[in-house]
């Protein structure tokens, strides 16, 4: 029995339930002790198990199913869920994702150690875990990946539109009349007006496939930010205004990584820990917001966060060794030039290279 086709289903299904689940776990982070939304992160994690047991995929199976568990306890309040917990599951829904695509195959035995580990730490049970380190500090090893956009989602309206469109048009090429030689000079004509026309019709609707909302686009993001303010120990939020506006994805692709610069910077250096922004009178959790606006044809993006601002001293300090300025020159500075700085090819705030700053080229 040809199995390819319901492989295909299962990946395309699971790669749904996945995105569903990273949503989910970010909301439950911040909102544990909701009961609904433990049940849908359930439901989700459940039907993944679901396809992969019909499908005879005993890794998938298994991880999903000591996920479910951990779900059902914190549904029926066994057990009140923690933040290092959720960490877990976290983990859990990484691991999924990289079994799926391979139809539960190990792709390194290292990520066979990885699994073996979460699925004796989910059977343990919620009430006897401690945070620990998975084999090789994968965490730390991997960065998470950024999303590509390799898909857009399209209105079945605008789909059965277009196809309507390119038949006519294939029916209007086989329509042109018998014409006279008096007639053909004006009919012709007509013909090819009547043609130019519906050709710049088909085109203008073909150029709304390149289309996505911002929002989506933004959405690609969201688990990076978690991902990046867990690392740093912050706890950041993001919201979008805006997000119905609609742009080209060619766009939206190349600003793709000077937007993920542009979020990590916030994160690194903007953004204080709980403790701190607690200490200044802030709330504990950090926001990051992007505002999105259009002004004829040019989309405006506005990038900003709450934390602590630019570090004066470390511009002062560049602009001083790297550049000999004296006290009295960097004072004269327009606050703007004085700020834009940071964007030199050679500025860094920090004084040591990690593997998410320090090297003096993300701002650039």
């Amino acid at each position: 029995m040809d199995l390819s086709k319901y492989e295909e289903i299962f990946i395309q299904e699971s790669d749904r339930y996945l995105k569903d689940l990273d949503d989910l776990l970010i909301k439950a982070e911040k909102d544990i002790e909701n009961m609904s939304l433990w049940r849908e992160i359930h439901g989700k994690i459940h039907s993944i198990k679901g396809m992969a047991l019909a499908l005879s995929l005993d890794t998938v199976t298994e991880l999903a199913h000591c996920m479910e568990d951990w779900c059902k306890d914190f549904q029926e309040s066994k057990i009140t869920a923690s933040p290092d917990m959720v960490h877990l599951l976290f983990e859990g829904r990484e691991m999924l994702g990289r079994l799926v695509p391979g139809m539960g195959e190990f792709d390194s035995g290292q990520q066979h150690a990885v699994y073996r580990k979460l699925v004796e730490l989910f059977r343990n049970g919620p009430e006897n875990y401690h945070p620990a380190s998975l084999p090789g500090d994968r965490a730390a090893a991997e960065p998470s990946p950024v999303v590509t956009i390799d898909r857009v989602q399209v209105s079945c309206e605008l789909i059965e539109e277009l196809l309507g469109f390119s038949q006519e048009i294939m029916l209007h090429a086989k329509a042109l009349p018998p014409l006279s030689l008096e007639q053909v000079s004006g009919g012709l004509k007509n013909w090819i007006d009547d043609y130019s026309a519906m050709l710049k019709g088909l085109h203008f609707r073909l150029a709304q496939l390149r289309l996505m909302t911002v929002s989506d686009f933004a959405h690609l993001f969201v688990k990076t930010i978690r991902n990046l303010a867990v690392q740093h120990g912050k706890d950041v939020d993001f919201d979008i205004t805006g997000g119905e506006i609609q742009a080209d994805i060619t766009i939206l692709e190349r600003i793709r990584e000077p937007l993920i610069h542009i979020f990590r910077n916030a994160i690194t250096h903007g953004i204080e820990p709980p403790d701190e922004r607690a200490a200044a009178g802030k709330p504990a959790r950090g926001k990051i917001t992007m505002e999105v606006s259009r002004g004829k044809d040019r989309l405006f993006i506005r990038v900003s966060d709450d934390g602590k601002g630019i570090d004066r001293s470390a511009v002062r300090r560049y602009l001083a060794v790297k550049k000999g300025m004296t006290e009295r020159q960097i004072a004269a500075m327009p606050e703007d030039a004085f700020y834009e700085t940071i964007l030199n090819p050679d500025f860094t705030s920090t004084s040591q290279v990690t593997a998410m700053s320090g090297r003096g080229i993300g701002m650039n």
